[in-house]
């Protein structure tokens, strides 16, 4: 067998495994540290020590080239299940080895032995442990591994040890007890037995009304190779009460331990009458802090609550299963009722605040509350200070918390009205508390110089307040006037005095309408003012001959004698113009935008042109708007 668990029972000196195997088994377990706890194609056994003593084996593999490992552990306390978490030592080990020719292993002195550790492989040897000192009634556990996977099995030998290894003691019957909750009798042997030819037939039961039918036996434990309880189900179901002998018979000689060992002879016991029940109610949720009063009912003689009372009714106000056992006729039977504490969400009202009266503060809870004011709701509008009581009720469950709310008064602050001031007017705001200015500053005064939107705030760690005040500056008065004016003879001028700001307008003749009519030279005053200040105007206005002309002389003489030595036409009202002179070839040897005339050079520069005809462009932009062009030959004598 490839687990602990089913493990082959030894019941000789000499046990032979003809083939190897390369199984695990169904659990992976650990084969001792000289293995660094591998499993590899292994097979377990199992013995317990009859007679104390020493105890050794020799192990031959039956291909000496066949590396073969075990580990020995004693499972007397905590059985196999103690080689998976420790609890069952290991007492042997040895994975020592070569490459050829590992040849056997085992414990034993007399084969040069030593140690209880030894390997891995071809280092820490040698190949034997020294001998074990076993006592009677331990149980150990060995496996053999095939480290090197070959096909040829091997033979243990334990001719070698002093102590007895080996069961020769018959098992006995310890008890037999009826199935309380169902058909049949147990019954409990002093060791395990071979329950794979256990037939009916191999027991005689009989009773207060004679021999009793035995329809089948089985194990409680149906998996396992080896069991020490069984149960005889009897054809007429549940036993009456009454005195009873179960017999083994001689010849039977089937109901026996792993090492042949028979059970003979009889036991007497007896049934008493059972109708035992118990019921523990149904399960059970409460409030977080709360109680409950558990109450089992049933058929019963005594009954007990594991870690409680051993009475009825149990009161508990702690989550989980609580199970009690009743016992009736010597038949006990359990029931258990589970009690669960409600998960209550996290909820609160908070923590107390001090809020400010302004603006009106409300208390939130994340669900709705039955507040104290007998509402419902999310929120609680606060009116004044004191304590705010609110319950939520979940899942049956109310949860009551509280709140103080401190509400401040909030304080005022006012700038007044707000103002126009003068140009370059100064301002200073006092205030008996220092305040922010515009969020920049703060101080018990503001000084203003320009118009702004300011912004007064004062917090009390609380109340937030502020006030806003508009300030604007009246701007510097102005006169949309010119400092002069030209205009053609006949024209009639209005002049206006309005700008922003002005109250009072008073011209030059005194008077004090805001436009004025002009229509002949002159220089003129004119006053405005309002509250801030007075300001004064003077200009000149010139009425001139506005007609628009051209004259383009056709001749000079650049000769130096100082009579019509150049050439330049010459306007009468014109804003712009052009003026260029061309070759007979069209060249352009002179052209200009302003007053400059032509002397009869080239391009401006110191070459003189000859005598000849050459030809213009005037183009000219009057005042009024208009244009002319004019093109034409000049001619050049010197």
């Amino acid at each position: 067998m490839s687990d602990c668990n089913g493990a082959v029972q030894l019941c000789g000196d000499l046990y032979t495994e003809t083939f190897a195997t390369s199984s695990t088994g169904l659990v992976y377990e650990p084969t001792g540290a000289c293995n660094n706890g591998l499993e590899v194609s292994s097979l377990w056994y199992t013995f317990t020590v009859v007679e104390t003593g020493t105890m050794g084996f020799v192990l031959s593999p039956s291909n000496f080239n066949d590396d073969y490992d075990w580990g020995l552990f004693n499972v007397t306390q905590n059985g196999c299940s103690g080689i998976l978490n420790g609890t069952s030592p290991e007492v042997s080990c040895n994975s020592y080895g070569l490459f050829t020719n590992s040849g056997p292993t085992g414990i034993s002195t007399a084969n040069g032995g030593s140690g209880n550790t030894n390997g891995p492989g071809d280092l820490n040897g040698p190949p034997f442990n020294g001998d074990l000192n076993v006592t009677a009634g331990e149980t150990y556990a060995l496996v053999v591994m095939n480290w090197s996977n070959g096909l040829g099995g091997y033979t243990v030998d334990f001719s070698n040890s002093s102590a007895s290894l080996y069961d020769d003691i018959a098992p006995t019957v310890l008890n037999v007890s009826s199935d309380c909750t169902a058909p049949g009798i147990l019954v409990e042997f002093s060791e395990n037995l071979v329950t794979s030819s256990i037939q009916a037939g191999d027991f005689i039961l009989t009773g207060p009304n004679g021999n009793v039918t035995i329809n089948s036996v089985s194990p409680v434990n149906p998996n396992s190779p080896g069991n020490s309880t069984i149960t005889l189900i009897p054809a007429v179901g549940v036993l009456p009460a009454g005195s009873y002998t179960l017999t083994f018979p001689d010849l039977a000689g089937f109901v026996n331990d792993p090492c042949g060992n028979t059970v003979t002879g009889s036991f007497d016991f007896s049934i008493s009458p059972s109708s035992v029940s118990i019921n523990a109610g149904q399960d059970v949720v409460i409030c977080p802090g709360e109680t409950t009063v558990l109450e089992a009912t049933g058929s019963f003689t005594t009954l007990v609550w594991i870690n409680g009372p051993t009475t009825a009714q149990y009161e508990v106000g702690a989550a989980g299963n609580y199970q009690v056992t009743a016992e009736l006729n010597g038949c006990f039977t359990s029931d258990v009722v589970s009690v669960s504490v409600q998960s209550i969400p996290n909820w609160s009202l908070g923590n107390d605040t001090t809020v400010c009266s302004v603006p009106a503060y409300s208390v939130e809870s994340s669900v709705p509350v039955l507040w104290e004011n007998t509402i419902i709701s999310n929120t609680y509008l606060i009116q004044s200070t004191g304590m705010i009581h609110a319950v939520y009720t979940y899942m049956g469950c109310d949860i009551l918390d509280s709140v103080y709310i401190s509400v401040s008064a909030q304080p005022t602050i006012d700038l007044g009205n707000d103002t126009i001031l003068c140009p370059n007017e100064i301002l200073t705001i006092s205030t008996p508390t220092p305040y922010s200015w515009n969020g920049l500053t703060i101080s018990n005064s503001y000084t203003v110089t320009e118009p702004q939107e300011l912004i007064a705030s004062f917090s009390d760690g609380v109340c937030n307040t502020s006030d806003t005040l508009l300030i604007a500056y009246v701007e510097p008065l102005s006169i949309p006037i010119l400092d002069e004016y030209t205009y053609c003879f006949g024209d009639t001028i209005t002049l206006s005095a309005i700008s922003n700001g002005v109250q009072n307008i008073v011209w030059f003749d005194g008077a004090d309408s805001p436009t004025h009519i002009f229509y002949e030279t002159g220089v003129y005053e004119v006053t405005t003012s309002n509250s801030c200040e007075t300001i004064s105007k003077f200009w000149s206005m010139e009425f001139v001959d506005c007609d628009n002309y051209v004259f383009v002389p056709n001749s000079f003489t650049p000769n130096g004698d100082g009579i019509n030595d150049y050439w330049f036409p010459s306007f009468n009202n014109a804003s712009s113009f052009e003026v260029a002179v061309f070759s007979r070839w069209g060249d352009l040897i002179f052209e200009t935008k302003s007053e400059k005339p032509w002397v009869g050079n080239t391009n401006n520069g110191d070459y003189f042109c000859s005598d000849g005809v050459y030809a213009y462009s005037v183009k000219v932009k009057f005042n009024n708007g208009s244009a002319q062009e004019l093109t034409g030959h000049v001619v050049l004598l010197r």
